[in-house]
C-alpha cells in the first residue's frame, strides 16, 4: 500500500509481536509508536519525520492501553502511559517539524484528552472505537479525525501552510491566532465501494495471504494441549466451560443466543481462517495467540464464539466491581457492532435479546 509512517493496533499483534515485527521489516514499512516496550526497551521507534512540499512533518504512534497483549518471549508486552510518552516525543520533535501528527490507536475520547493535554500536537489521526470516519473536528488547536476501518473508507486531510519562510510552523500559527487554524484545515472521506475496479498485485497479495493461513492452519500438531490461557492472571481466559460450573442458568440462556453460534457462522461461510473476523467472532483471540499449546494461528480452542469474557472481561478479572455492568455498556457493544458490521444496530433492543438471566 506503500504507506509512509504506520502505528500498529492491538489486533496487528494477532500473531504475536515478533511475527508482526518480521512482516514489517520484509515490507519496508516504518512502524512507530511510543508506549510499546518489552522488558524495559521500546519496541519501535517513538517518532518519524518525513518531508512533504518542503513542510516537516513529524509523527508520533500511540497505542491503546485498556486492552492486554500476549507475552513476547516470556516477558510481558507494557503499554504505558500515552500522554506522558506523547509529551516526550513531541518534545524531541520540536524545533524538527512544522506540523506534529500524532498516529492514535487510544479511541476518540482519549484522542481528546490527549489534544487538551499535549496542544503542541497540531492533527491527530485516531483509531481503535468505532465512531465513523472523521468524527471529531477542532479540539482547541488540534485536528482530530478518524481513521476508518478495515479498509473500507479512505480519509483525506488537507491542511494549508503560510508562504514558504513566513508561516510554515503550524504550532506557530495557532499560537498568534487559532481562529486560523479550522480556516486552513478541511477533509473529506472517500468511500471504497464495490464497483472500483480489483487492483491486480492486491488481488494476488490477499490470495497468497489467504493460502498461508490455510497452509499454517492444517499443519499436524504436537498434543496433548493444556487449558491455562495465559501466564498473567489479570489477562488468564477461563472459556465458557469453566464459567458454567458455576453459572448454568446463564450459560444455558447464552446458548440459545447468537453470540454462542458466532464462530459457526464462520465455519458455515468458510472464513473461519481470516484473521480480520476472527477478534468479534470468538473471545479474546488477540489477547491468547501465544497460550501455552497453542496449535495456529487461527486456532480458538475453547474460545470459540462470543463467549462470557468477550463481553465481561477476562476470568483473570473475575473480582472487578464492575465486572457485570461491563457487559451492557454502549460501548463494549460497538466493539464489534459497528456502523459497518452491524448497520442496524440498536443498544436496546438488541441487549435485550443477549442479557443473561440475573444470579439469585
Amino acid at each position: 500500500m506503500d504507506y509512509d509512517v504506520v502505528c500498529p493496533g492491538e489486533a496487528d499483534f494477532a500473531l504475536g509481536l515478533s511475527t508482526y515485527r518480521r512482516l514489517c521489516k520484509e515490507a519496508g514499512m516504518d512502524t512507530i509508536c511510543a508506549n510499546l516496550r518489552v522488558a524495559g526497551k521500546p519496541v519501535f521507534p517513538a517518532t518519524a519525520i518525513r518531508v512533504v512540499d518542503g513542510v516537516r512533518l513529524g509523527f508520533v504512534g500511540l497505542l491503546s492501553a485498556t486492552k492486554g497483549l500476549p507475552r513476547e518471549a516470556g516477558e510481558s508486552v507494557i503499554i504505558e502511559d500515552p500522554v506522558a510518552c506523547a509529551r516526550s516525543a513531541v518534545r524531541s520533535l520540536k524545533g524538527s517539524a512544522d506540523l506534529i501528527v500524532a498516529l492514535s490507536h487510544l479511541g476518540f475520547d482519549a484522542d481528546r484528552v490527549l489534544a487538551r493535554e499535549v496542544s503542541d500536537i497540531g492533527l491527530v489521526i485516531g483509531g481503535h472505537s468505532s465512531e465513523p470516519l472523521f468524527t471529531g473536528g477542532l479540539f482547541g488547536t488540534t485536528a482530530i479525525y478518524r481513521g476508518g476501518r478495515q479498509g473500507k473508507t479512505i480519509g483525506r486531510v488537507r491542511i494549508r501552510f503560510g508562504k514558504p519562510g513566513l508561516e510554515t510552523s503550524f504550532a506557530a500559527l495557532a499560537t498568534a491566532n487559532p481562529e486560523t487554524v479550522a480556516e486552513r484545515v478541511e477533509s473529506e472521506t472517500i468511500v471504497v465501494k464495490s464497483s472500483l475496479p480489483e487492483n491486480a498485485t492486491c488481488a494476488k497479495l490477499v490470495t497468497a495471504y489467504r493460502r498461508w493461513i490455510q497452509e499454517e492452519a492444517s499443519k499436524p500438531q504436537p498434543g496433548p494441549f493444556p487449558v491455562v490461557r495465559e501466564s498473567s492472571s489479570s489477562s488468564l481466559y477461563w472459556g465458557a466451560a469453566r464459567c458454567a460450573k458455576c453459572h448454568p442458568k446463564q450459560t444455558q440462556f447464552w446458548r440459545s443466543t447468537g453470540h454462542a453460534r458466532a464462530y459457526e457462522t464462520l465455519r458455515m461461510g468458510a472464513r473461519h481462517l481470516e484473521l480480520e473476523c476472527l477478534p468479534c467472532h470468538t473471545t479474546g483471540f488477540v489477547q491468547t495467540r501465544n497460550r501455552p499449546g497453542n496449535r495456529g494461528p487461527t486456532d480458538v480452542d475453547g474460545l470459540e464464539a462470543v463467549q462470557c469474557e468477550a463481553c465481561h472481561a477476562p476470568g483473570g478479572l473475575h473480582d472487578r466491581p464492575d465486572l457485570r455492568s461491563l457487559a451492557s455498556r454502549k460501548t463494549t457493544c460497538l466493539a464489534c457492532h459497528d456502523a459497518k458490521n452491524s448497520p442496524k444496530f440498536d443498544h436496546g433492543s438488541w441487549l435485550a435479546r443477549a442479557r443473561c438471566p440475573k444470579t439469585k
